[in-house]
Parts: C-alpha cells; sequence; structure tokens
C-alpha cells in the first residue's frame, strides 16, 4: 500500500473533521472517518468502503476528493475497469491532468472495444496539446535540449496510444500512419515494432519489415527490456511470407543497422549543439555555463585539484557556508593546481543573479547543468572535492561552521598530496 494513498485519506478525513462551525463531526463525517478504519489502509479497502459511503451520500462535500482517492486505488489494486470509470469523472472536472489522462487512456486501450478506441483518441489529441504546451517554454542551452527531448518522447508515446486506438477502431491504415509518427517523433523499438505491426495489418510487408528491423537495431542500451529474440522471428516470419525465403534478411539487417545508427547520430549532433554534457559519461567530461558566459570545460582542469560548492539562493546554510570557503580559498591563493567553483544547483540565470549581487559574492558562478546528477547530490550545501585523478576524493554534505574551514583545508591537502609538499 503506498504512502500517497495513506496521506490522501488522512487529509480527507482531517477535512471532515476540521470544520470549526460545528462543535463535533456530523454523523456523515463520522461515517467516512468509519470508511477509512475499515480500509485498513488497503486500495481494496478503500474501493469497497469508499464507494459504499458514496452509494450512501452521492452528494457529500468531498466526493471529488473520494474520487480521486478511488481513482488512485484502483490504479494500485491493477482494477482497469474503476481506473477507466474514475477516470473520465476526473477528466470531467479537470481535462488537463496529464496523470489522469495518462492512467485513463492505458486503461481504455486495455479494455479494448471501438466505444473505448473513441475515448482515447479524444485523450489522446488533448494530451498532446498538453506536451506541447508544457514542452514549448523559451529555455536555452541544456534546459533546452531536456525540454525538447521530453516533447519529442511525450509526442511519441501520444502517437502510439493513437495508433492503438485507431487499432481498437479496426483502422490499421491510420494506426500504421499514428505509429509511424511515434517512430519519427523519437525512434525506438516499441514504436518500431507498433508501425511494423499495424502496416503488415494493412497488407504493407515491405515498410512492415523496414520498421520491424528498425525495431530489431534500436540499441540494448536504449531499450534493455526489449524483447530482442522476439522481434527477430518476428520479423523473420513477414520477410518470409512476403519474400517466400528468408533469402536477403541478412542484407535488410544491415541497411536497419546503417539507418537506426545514423538517426542516432544525427540526435546526438542536435542535441549536443543545445547542451554540451549530453555524452558526457563522467563528471570530468561536463561543461559548466556560468554567469558571466563563459563556459567551463571541467577536462582543462585535469591534473588539479576542484573544489565544487554545490548550493542554492533558498538554502540557507549555503550562505552561510561561502564565508567560510572565501577564507579557504585565501589559503590556497598562491597555488594555480587548486580552483575554486561556486555551482549552483537547479536554479536558473533570472534567480541566481540579483541574489549573487544582493549578497555582494565576488568571482564567477557556474550552472550544474547536469553535473550534480552525475555527482548524485541528494541535498545542499554539498561541497566536492575532485582529486588530480579526476576522481572524487570527498563527500562533505552540510557543514558544522567551527569546524567546516579546517576540514576543508585539511582534505583539499589530502588531495594534492606529496605534490602540495614540493610547491
Amino acid at each position: 500500500m503506498s504512502r500517497r494513498l495513506l496521506i490522501a485519506g488522512l487529509l480527507i478525513v482531517s477535512g471532515a473533521l476540521g470544520q470549526s462551525a460545528a462543535p463535533a463531526p456530523s454523523s456523515e463525517d463520522a461515517e467516512l472517518q468509519q470508511a477509512f478504519t475499515n480500509a485498513a489502509n488497503s486500495p481494496q479497502g478503500y474501493i469497497r468502503e469508499l464507494e459504499a459511503f458514496l452509494a450512501r451520500h452521492p452528494d457529500n462535500p468531498r466526493k471529488l476528493q473520494i474520487q480521486q482517492l478511488l481513482f488512485q486505488s484502483a490504479i494500485e489494486a491493477k482494477d482497469i475497469g474503476r481506473v477507466a470509470s474514475y477516470g473520465e469523472i476526473l477528466l470531467a472536472h479537470d481535462p488537463n491532468d496529464i496523470k489522469v489522462l495518462e492512467n485513463t487512456i492505458v486503461a481504455e486501450l486495455k479494455l479494448r472495444g471501438a466505444e473505448n478506441g473513441t475515448k482515447v483518441l479524444a485523450h489522446a489529441q488533448q494530451l498532446e496539446k498538453l506536451v506541447i504546451e508544457r514542452t514549448s517554454a523559451q529555455k536555452t542551452g541544456p534546459e533546452e535540449a531536456r525540454q525538447i527531448l521530453d516533447r519529442q518522447r511525450g509526442l511519441a508515446r501520444v502517437y502510439l496510444y493513437e495508433a492503438r486506438a485507431e487499432g481498437l477502431l479496426n483502422e490499421p491504415e491510420k494506426a500504421a500512419d499514428f505509429a509511424k509518427k511515434s517512430y519519427g517523433s523519437f525512434p525506438s523499438a516499441e514504436s518500431g515494432r507498433e508501425a511494423g505491426w499495424w502496416l503488415e495489418q494493412a497488407h504493407h510487408p515491405a515498410e512492415a519489415v523496414e520498421y520491424l528491423a528498425d525495431a530489431f537495431m534500436v540499441p540494448d542500451s536504449d531499450e534493455p527490456a526489449s524483447d530482442r529474440s522476439g522481434d527477430r522471428q518476428r520479423l523473420a516470419q513477414v520477410y518470409k511470407e512476403w519474400k517466400g525465403s528468408e533469402a536477403g534478411l541478412g542484407d535488410v539487417l544491415l541497411e536497419a543497422y546503417d539507418r537506426v545508427a545514423a538517426i542516432k547520430a544525427e540526435r546526438r549532433l542536435a542535441m549536443a549543439k543545445l547542451d554540451p554534457n549530453v555524452q558526457a559519461s563522467s563528471p570530468m567530461q561536463f561543461t559548466l555555463s556560468s554567469l558571466d558566459g563563459s563556459p567551463l570545460r571541467l577536462a582543462d582542469l585535469a591534473g588539479k585539484v576542484v573544489v565544487m560548492d554545490f548550493w542554492a539562493t533558498w538554502c540557507g546554510p549555503c550562505r552561510a557556508q561561502h564565508p567560510i570557503i572565501e577564507d579557504v580559498k585565501k589559503k590556497f591563493a598562491g597555488r594555480s593546481d587548486v580552483v575554486f567553483l561556486a555551482i549552483n544547483a537547479g536554479e536558473s540565470r533570472a534567480e541566481v543573479e540579483p541574489f549573487v549581487k544582493a549578497q555582494g559574492w565576488h568571482g564567477n558562478i557556474y550552472f550544474e547543468d547536469g553535473l550534480a546528477a552525475a555527482l548524485h547530490i541528494e541535498s545542499l550545501p554539498t561541497t566536492i572535492i575532485i582529486d588530480r585523478q579526476g576522481q572524487v576524493s570527498e563527500r562533505m554534505k552540510g557543514f558544522i561552521p567551527t569546524m567546516f574551514g579546517e576540514q576543508l583545508s585539511e582534505r583539499i591537502e589530502a588531495a594534492l598530496g606529496d605534490a602540495h609538499h614540493g610547491g
């Protein structure tokens, strides 16, 4: 049972019992509280008790909240009929809830039938609009790259829903068109497989073979859960039915390999223009953008000890730690092999620039641009020391004001090693 259901239930009960106008809960409120008690914190229990409660009290003022909890309970109970039913109710109140839209679509596709196909098409069109709206804000650099990828993946998912909905409506040509759009938006084994299936149903074996071959050739690193043997068998079956034998299938696979490799290379190039870190496989391969506009390639700091101070404007301890780090910097001011980087974690230039000016901080400020995730930064402030070999030698989470400066200095000296003593 998820913590989310428990919290949602407690909130509804507290709402029911928190009416300051009444000295005591009404009989209906008491019934609701008893229903939650009887549910025993299980999704099936919530469904049983809350549906019975709504049957007795269909006009309860917390009806929508209860229906939201029933929707979540149905998801956790894997009750697709109820997910679809409550999903439709919730979407009538808020058609822009992406989570409800997607769960309702998935449930209705599993329920199958032309009626559900029609519903899915309508929901998918709404979802497509929301994906575009929520990933089209004006961003630059790495944020723009992430938004483009989010939009491409989101649209690919929507087009797959539409393909399957058209399939429920017995429209294989339309289903194939949507599946091809999905593959074009973000090539994947799933979308290639889907396009191949519907093209076969629409009696286009040549195209079906092409997409099935592409699905087989999408790298395992992209989709480790893909059924490679199943893809290969399906491809061979369709090809043999089309050609009469498997002669020439090897050439088809080689062409698919070249095609998929070219698509991936083109995507990497496009992303690299926006985000230089898209291919970074280790922290010291990152390039950080900065407040003054000059990018910093961490690879250029090879052989040096790098002290990374991860902070944010909202972090009070980060502000308290900053002058201590400035004092430590003075101790190593004469050394060109020690570099201090103040790295903002997850905020925009618009948030950081006025803060830095107001605080009177000096020196360039860098943005993490994905480095925080690569280094598994989980809390702020965190100070990372990278040694001369480019490896993390120290990770300091938080700080004790009376000890931090001395500890940081000692750990920098340890990272410098014998070279420190040699000047």
